[in-house]
């Protein structure tokens, strides 16, 4: 997987993540995000969202999901970006059933770390 590609990202995408990373990193025991789909392959268009894959230390509580979901919507809303999260935990993402989906596979070829 690749570090996050600078070039590909508006200035107001590339705040909206920095605003992201900082905030879900203090508030949630979150281990690393990253940016995947149209936006990390860099085939985006005016309309594309920006898909993230938030990996935590441990399993999230459905509430704790519903809070990071409404965090990234102020984000998105303070940056004009809206965020479509995936959730899943460090065990999860290293070979739990995760790893089943082929949505997986496209992460880990077109994925880019944030954190």
């Amino acid at each position: 997987m690749k570090v996050k590609k600078e070039k590909s990202l508006e200035q107001r995408e590339e705040k909206a993540l920095e605003a992201v990373a900082r905030t879900l990193k203090s508030q949630y025991p979150v281990e690393e995000i990253i940016l995947f789909g149209s936006k990390a392959r860099g085939d985006h268009d005016v309309f594309s969202d920006i898909d993230i894959l938030v990996v935590t230390t441990t399993p999230l509580h459905w509430r704790e999901e519903k809070a990071i979901v409404e965090t990234l919507f102020d984000i998105g809303m303070t940056h004009d970006v809206i965020f479509t999260p995936l959730f899943a935990s460090k065990e999860e993402w290293q070979g739990g059933l995760f790893a089943q989906f082929p949505i997986y596979a496209e992460i880990l070829r077109d994925g880019a770390i944030i954190t």
